[in-house]
């Protein structure tokens, strides 16, 4: 019993760190477009 609990919670452990990652990574995505963005149209247009 306790080692198919432990092999649930490593499993959605897993789950959980693969979503976080995914959603740090979109995050990361926006933030570089939100700023990275205007700065490059910023020096294109100059």
């Amino acid at each position: 019993m306790q080692k198919a609990l432990s092999a649930m919670l490593e499993r959605n452990n897993m789950l959980y760190m693969k979503t976080l990652g995914g959603f740090v990574l979109l995050l990361q995505a926006a933030v570089f477009t939100t700023t990275y963005r205007p700065l490059h149209d910023k020096l294109a247009s100059s």
